[in-house]
C-alpha cells in the first residue's frame, strides 16, 4: 500500500507529525489560490477557478446577471374561445404615471412594465393543468438570468410593495414609502414565508403546485424563476430584489426598495404596475323605419290659419308628437333658416307639436335670452306671430336634426376608446371594446327618452370588468327649472338643441347621458353632444361609465364665496352647486368648465374602491 492510498491513521503512524505539516501546507496553498476554505461546502459559492484555471470572482447579480419580469406564457387551450392576443398578460410598454405631476424622482418608473391580471375573455375557466384562469392571470415570473461567468447553485429573491410613483402631496399617494398597495391578496412569491424571501436553484422555476404547495420545475439552464401573484387593484406596484447572499436581503429595508438602492451583491428589478382592462360593450339605437315619418332636416307643409302662438296646418304627414320641438318655424316660407328671428317677426322656435298643430314659443321674459339690446330681460320680451287666415300658404320647419345613422353616425369604438383612455389611463384602467358575446348590439329607435335602452349581454365580475354604453339620439325635453328657487335663471323648453336660436346665458340645460349603476349600463345622447358642441361623446361616455364605477357628481360643501379651483376634487364628474347656493347658473358662472380629467379623488376611488 502506497502512502497515497493509505488511510489517515496509517499515514499518521508511518510518519508521526507529518500530517499536520501537510494539512497546514495545504491550507496555505488553498489560501494562496483564493479557495477560501472556510466557505467550503456552501452550495451557493462558485468554484475557485474557471475552466481555464483563472480565478473566479464571487457571483454578483448586479454585474453578472439580467433581472426582469416575465409573463406566464402557459398556452391557452380553450377550444373555440377567441383569444385577445393583442393584450398580453404582461406588456413591456411603460406604465403611465397616475397624475401629470412630476412624481417623486424615480427614474426607474419610466422603464417599468405593466401586468393585466384580469381574465382575457369573460368565459375563461381553467387552463390545461386545471388551474382557474382567474388565478393564472394573476401570476407572473420574477426572473434572474445569469449571463457572465459560472452561475451559482442558487439565487435568493425578495418581493417588495414599493412606493407609488404618484406625487406624494396628492390624495392618490399621501406618503413617501411603500407598503401602500390596495389589494392585500396579492404580492407574494410561491413558497415564501413571512419575510417574502425565497430561494431558487439554478435552472429551476419555483411554482405553485396544483392542489396546494409549491414545486420546482425545469427552466433554462442559467435561469432562476419564481412565480409571483399580483393584486387586482389598478395602480398597485411591485419590485423584487435578488442576491446570492440571503442575509443581504434579510437586512434590506423598505427605503432601499423604494429608492432602488441595491445590496452589495444584489440587484433590484424595474417596477411592475397592475393595470385592469375595462371591456366596454357598445350598443346603438336603430335608425327609424320609414313608416314612423321621423322628421330630419327641413320639413314643410301648408297652413290653414296662424294665431299669435299657434300654426294650424291643412295636413301633415304624421309627424310624431313632439318630434318638431326645438325646430325653427317660418310661417311664411317653406325654406326656413337655422336661426330664430322672433324680434323681427320672421321665425320662431317650436315649443310643441301634435296632430295639425305647431305651437311656437313666444314668451322669453324669464329665460335670460339675449334677444334685444341690454338689458335683454324686460317685460316686452313677448314676440307673437301675426294672426292671419292664409290661403294655401307654405310653411317650413328647420328641425336642425341630422338623419340618424345617415347624417349623424353612430360613434365608432376606434374613435371613442382613445378619448375615454385619456381619462381612464390616469387610473391605470385601459378601456377596450367587448365584441364577443354582444348578442343585442342594437335597440329600437326612440326620438326623445330618458330611459335606459342599452342591453347588457356580457356579464362582469371582479376578474373581468365590463360596462355597457348605448348610443342614443336625443334625451327628453328638460321640463324643470334647474335652478330651484332662482326663477330669473330658468331654462327654456327644448329637445336640448341649442341650435342657433340662442341659449340661456351661462349654464345650458342639456342632458348628455344617463347611467344605471346596478345594471352596469349607460346611455349617451349623440345628437345632444353634437348640438351643444362643448362635450365630446368620449368624454360623456367616460363620465357616465364613471357613475357605473360608483363615482358621483363632485360635491362642494365649503363657502362658495371663497371658492377656488381644486384639482383634488374638480374634474369631468362635474360639480354640484353648494348647498348654500340656490342657483346652479351662478355656480357655473363662478367655476367655469371643470378640468378635462378625472379629479385626483376620482382616481383614488377608482384605484382603491372599484371592484367590478
Amino acid at each position: 500500500m502506497t502512502p497515497r492510498n493509505k488511510g489517515w491513521r496509517e499515514v499518521r503512524r508511518e510518519r508521526p507529525g507529518s500530517y499536520w505539516w501537510t494539512a497546514i501546507g495545504g491550507m496555505l496553498a488553498a489560501a494562496v489560490l483564493g479557495l477560501g476554505w472556510l466557505t467550503m461546502g456552501s452550495a451557493s459559492r462558485v468554484a475557485a477557478t474557471d475552466d481555464e484555471g483563472a480565478p473566479n470572482a464571487a457571483p454578483n447579480v448586479e454585474t453578472d446577471a439580467k433581472i426582469y419580469w416575465q409573463k406566464d406564457d402557459k398556452p391557452v387551450d380553450l377550444a373555440g374561445t377567441p383569444q385577445d392576443e393583442s393584450n398580453p398578460n404582461l406588456e413591456p410598454a411603460p406604465a403611465v404615471p397616475a397624475t401629470p405631476k412630476t412624481g417623486d424622482g424615480n427614474d426607474e418608473w419610466h422603464g417599468s412594465g405593466r401586468v393585466f391580471p384580469g381574465l382575457r375573455y369573460y368565459a375563461e375557466a381553467n387552463d390545461s393543468e386545471g388551474v382557474p384562469y382567474a388565478d393564472r392571470r394573476r401570476r407572473v415570473l420574477a426572473v434572474v438570468e445569469w449571463v457572465k461567468g459560472n452561475a451559482p447553485a442558487e439565487v435568493h429573491f425578495r418581493l417588495w410593495d414599493v412606493d407609488d410613483p404618484s406625487d406624494n402631496d396628492g390624495p392618490i399617494d399621501s406618503d413617501t414609502h411603500g407598503a401602500d398597495n390596495k389589494d392585500a391578496t396579492g404580492g407574494h412569491f410561491a413558497g415564501e414565508d413571512g419575510s417574502h424571501i425565497v430561494t431558487v436553484h439554478k435552472g429551476k422555476v419555483l411554482r405553485f403546485k396544483k392542489g396546494g404547495g409549491t414545486e420546482e420545475t425545469d427552466a433554462q439552464a442559467n435561469c432562476y424563476k419564481v412565480e409571483t401573484v399580483v393584486g387586482m387593484r389598478p395602480g398597485d406596484n411591485y419590485r423584487f430584489a435578488a442576491s446570492t447572499d440571503k442575509q443581504e436581503l434579510v437586512a434590506m429595508t423598505q427605503a432601499m426598495a423604494d429608492n432602488v438602492q441595491r445590496t452589495a451583491t444584489g440587484r433590484i428589478s424595474k417596477i411592475l404596475t397592475v393595470w385592469r382592462k375595462l371591456h366596454i360593450e357598445f350598443d346603438a339605437m336603430r335608425a327609424p323605419s320609414k313608416d314612423t315619418h321621423e322628421p330630419f332636416g327641413v320639413v314643410s307643409g301648408t297652413s290653414s290659419s296662424i294665431e299669435s302662438t299657434l300654426l294650424i296646418a291643412q295636413s301633415m304627414p304624421g309627424w310624431p308628437s313632439g318630434a318638431l320641438v326645438g325646430g325653427v318655424l317660418d310661417p311664411q316660407s317653406a325654406t326656413p333658416g337655422i336661426a330664430v328671428d322672433y324680434v323681427n317677426h320672421h321665425t320662431w322656435e317650436v315649443l310643441a307639436n301634435g296632430g295639425l298643430l305647431v305651437n311656437a314659443k313666444t314668451d322669453y321674459r324669464g329665460d335670460k335670452f339675449d334677444t334685444g339690446p341690454p338689458p335683454a330681460d324686460d317685460p316686452s320680451e313677448v314676440y307673437t306671430m301675426t294672426p292671419e287666415d292664409p290661403s294655401n300658404k307654405p310653411f317650413g320647419i328647420n328641425t336642425d336634426d341630422p338623419a340618424w345613422r345617415t347624417d349623424l353616425l353612430v360613434p365608432q369604438p376606434s374613435e371613442v376608446l382613445p378619448g375615454m383612455n385619456h381619462y381612464y389611463h390616469d387610473a391605470y384602467i385601459d378601456c377596450v371594446e367587448q365584441t364577443e358575446g354582444n348578442q343585442n348590439a342594437e335597440f329600437d329607435w326612440i326620438r326623445m327618452t330618458s330611459d335606459q335602452l342599452a342591453h347588457v349581454d356580457v356579464p362582469g365580475g371582479p376578474a373581468y370588468w365590463t360596462a355597457c354604453v348605448g348610443w342614443g339620439y336625443e334625451s327628453e325635453p328638460m321640463k324643470t327649472n334647474l335652478c330651484g328657487n332662482c326663477t330669473g335663471h330658468s331654462f327654456y323648453l327644448c329637445d336640448d338643441d341649442p341650435e342657433l336660436e340662442g341659449v340661456p346665458s351661462g349654464h345650458q340645460a342639456a342632458q348628455y347621458g344617463v347611467s344605471r349603476k346596478v345594471e352596469d349600463r349607460c346611455m349617451v345622447w349623440v345628437e345632444v353632444c353634437r348640438d351643444t358642441g362643448g362635450r365630446s361623446v368620449a368624454r360623456t361616455a367616460a363620465h357616465e361609465v364613471g357613475h357605473l364605477f360608483g363615482l358621483n357628481h363632485a360635491k362642494y360643501d365649503g363657502s362658495w364665496e371663497t371658492w377656488e379651483p381644486d384639482l383634488d376634487k374638480d374634474g369631468i364628474m362635474s360639480w354640484d352647486k353648494p348647498r348654500s347656493m340656490s342657483c346652479s347658473k351662478q355656480w357655473y358662472d363662478l367655476t367655469g368648465p371643470p378640468p378635462d380629467r378625472f379629479s385626483y379623488e376620482n382616481i383614488k376611488y377608482l384605484r382603491e374602491s372599484a371592484t367590478d
